[in-house]
């Protein structure tokens, strides 16, 4: 049969109250001057992520074909509490300070077929199909700034054989 789904979760969590040394400036006291949280966004907490998909199942005589198509969107969101484009203390632009991620949408999709008895298997598969590029962790302190990324689009062939 065909399948369609959407699930959505709209979050609000934004700091109320607290305050925190900035830990990207430096190593001493001195140079780590107090930070506001209020208002901030927790990191890694989008205000709305949105999962949809379609799929059809087929049955036939030589067994069941099979395809999926799958994304997610997701909103802006920061990669620490500092919420912020990347600003010293007296306001000047440092990239390294960026801990934004822009709102994205990531695409998958796969076919398949398995044999009438369900023991073999065959599918094939594309991840990040549009080949979306986000940030997934940022290290971020004095003299160090090392951000990884989602993998580059993936794609393949499995085959599977049940005994």
């Amino acid at each position: 049969g065909f399948a369609a789904g959407v699930q959505a979760m709209v979050l609000d969590a934004t700091f109320t109250d607290g305050e925190i040394a900035d830990t990207r400036l430096g190593f001493g006291a001195a140079d780590r001057p107090p930070f506001d949280l209020v208002g901030n966004e927790l990191p890694r907490a989008p205000r709305l992520t949105i999962n949809y998909s379609l799929s059809q199942s087929i049955p036939t005589p030589v067994g069941y074909f099979d395809w999926i198509v799958a994304a997610q969107t997701r909103t802006r969101h920061y990669m620490t509490v500092f919420n912020g484009e990347g600003r010293e203390p007296d306001g000047d632009i440092n990239p390294n300070l960026s801990d934004v991620v822009p709102g994205y949408t990531r695409l998958d999709a796969g076919a398949g077929w398995t044999h009438i008895d369900g023991k073999l298997r065959l599918e094939g598969f594309v991840s990040n199909l549009t080949d979306v590029a986000y940030m997934t962790t940022l290290i971020n302190t004095p003299n160090l700034n090392i951000r990884f990324f989602n993998p580059p689009r993936q794609f393949g062939v499995r085959l599977s054989v049940f005994l």
